[in-house]
């Protein structure tokens, strides 16, 4: 087997896996910059990673609960919410974020998720900004 020069499969791994957070300033639904300041990670960072399989494992359990519920129900009794559905949603989106400024209150999981309520147009942007971190860019050649 030969070993080629090149980028190594940590390199890759350190540059789109990192930990580190970064600054990102949401536009408004006007287009207008918000004032706030989220701190987003890589999607492919662990912390990331692990918060969206515990919220995806959680809802999983919640799935089959509701549905041995509904097989001892009457048909129609037993139904998962849309709210509850958009919750999970404004979670997953809220996995990405370790901080902010230019909010008053404390940053954790519930506020962020109550962020996204009020703000929904965040919600994207803040995936881009993480798939964005997440992705990987060769390094300009140097002249």
């Amino acid at each position: 087997m030969t070993k080629t020069e090149g980028l190594s499969l940590s390199d890759i791994r350190n540059q789109v896996a990192t930990e580190e957070a970064v600054d990102f300033e949401p536009y408004d639904a006007k287009g207008n910059p918000s004032g706030i300041v989220l701190k987003v990670l890589s999607d492919q960072s662990k912390i990331v990673q692990d918060r969206l399989l515990a919220l995806i494992d959680r809802k999983r359990r919640q799935d089959q609960l509701l549905a041995a519920q509904a097989e001892r129900s009457r048909p129609g009794e037993v139904v998962a919410s849309v709210k509850d559905d958009a919750e999970y949603g404004r979670r997953l989106v809220a996995a990405r974020l370790a901080g902010w400024t230019g909010i008053a209150e404390d940053f954790n999981d519930s506020n962020a998720a109550e962020l996204l309520r009020l703000i929904p147009g965040f919600g994207p942007q803040i995936i881009r900004k993480s798939e964005e971190l997440g992705g990987f860019t060769v390094a300009s050649p140097t002249a």
